[in-house]
Parts: structure tokens; C-alpha cells; sequence
């Protein structure tokens, strides 16, 4: 299985504003082919610094060589690892891993605000208990969880009444 990494400007898409030129990212896999648009912009100057054959800037100095000497460890980490298990990937989930775009999940809102209460409300000995009660009424009503998830909302709620 051939499996590559290319960087390269793509003129293409150079900013009108600006004129500077973005880095993308390629990655092959049998033919089939994943992109991605890097946090990188170079400008025509920097441009004439590009080696094509080593996919870097000639110029040391620059911040963006860090950055796609980084990327690339880490393709040559996730290829290593994977070389035997391959087949079971395809372009855009390589990228995604390489990118960090399927990471763990973010924490759900309700675990949130659960942290919250936890950490800055109940240990709080300034605020009377009717005050921490109310918070945690609040956090816990159905309305707010209703509101935070965009799911159609009833016209009071369930626990505390409260019409809308």
C-alpha cells in the first residue's frame, strides 16, 4: 500500500486582501487523495524560498518549517504503527488523526456545568445555602438543558413552572 505526504502553496487560493498564499496538505493512500488547508500563509517573497523537493522553506528561521516538521512526524509516527493495518484507513482519516481532528470527544454541557457547580458554587462559603440550592435548581432544569441542546422547547418546563 503506498501511502504519502505532499505539502505544497496553493496559488489557487491566495488571499485578494493580503496576497499571501496558503499551505496545504495532501495525503495519498492508494491513489485517493485527502486535503487539508494548514495554518500557514506564505507570501510571494517567501515563496522563492520554497523547496519543492524537500516540501520546507530554505530559510531556517521560519516559524512554518517547525510546524510542518511537526506534521510530518507525525505521519511517519501513525505510519509506523499502522504499517500492517493499513487497508483499514482511508485518506481523510489519516488526515483527521494527523491533525488531531478525531480526538475525544468535547465534554458534554451538562458535565460542564456540573464541574462548575462543583468547583465555584458549592465550596463557595459566602453564598447562603437557599443561594447554592436555586443554582443547582437551575442548572438542573430541563428548560436550560432544553435551551443548550436546540431542541424544540415545551412551553413551561417540567420541574419549575416557568413559562416561557
Amino acid at each position: 500500500m503506498k501511502l504519502s505526504i505532499l505539502f505544497y502553496p496553493n496559488r489557487d487560493k491566495t488571499n485578494a486582501k493580503t496576497g499571501k498564499i496558503p499551505m496545504y496538505m495532501r495525503i495519498t493512500l492508494n491513489r485517493k487523495k485527502a486535503e487539508m488547508r494548514l495554518n500557514v500563509e506564505a507570501t510571494e517573497a517567501d515563496l522563492l524560498k520554497w523547496e519543492l523537493s524537500m516540501m520546507r522553506f530554505t530559510d531556517r528561521s521560519m516559524t512554518a518549517n517547525a510546524y510542518l516538521n511537526e506534521l510530518d512526524q507525525k505521519f511517519e509516527h501513525f505510519k509506523y504503527h499502522n504499517a500492517t493495518t493499513l487497508s483499514e484507513f482511508d485518506p481523510k482519516a489519516i488526515r483527521n488523526l494527523i491533525m488531531g481532528l478525531d480526538g475525544k470527544p468535547s465534554p458534554l454541557i451538562e458535565s460542564y456545568v456540573d464541574k462548575y457547580y462543583n468547583k465555584a458554587i458549592a465550596p463557595n462559603a459566602q453564598m447562603a445555602e437557599g443561594t447554592k440550592r436555586n443554582y443547582r435548581k437551575a442548572f438542573k432544569c430541563r428548560y436550560f438543558l432544553f435551551l443548550l441542546h436546540e431542541i424544540h422547547l415545551p412551553d413551561s418546563c417540567p420541574k419549575c413552572s416557568h413559562t416561557i
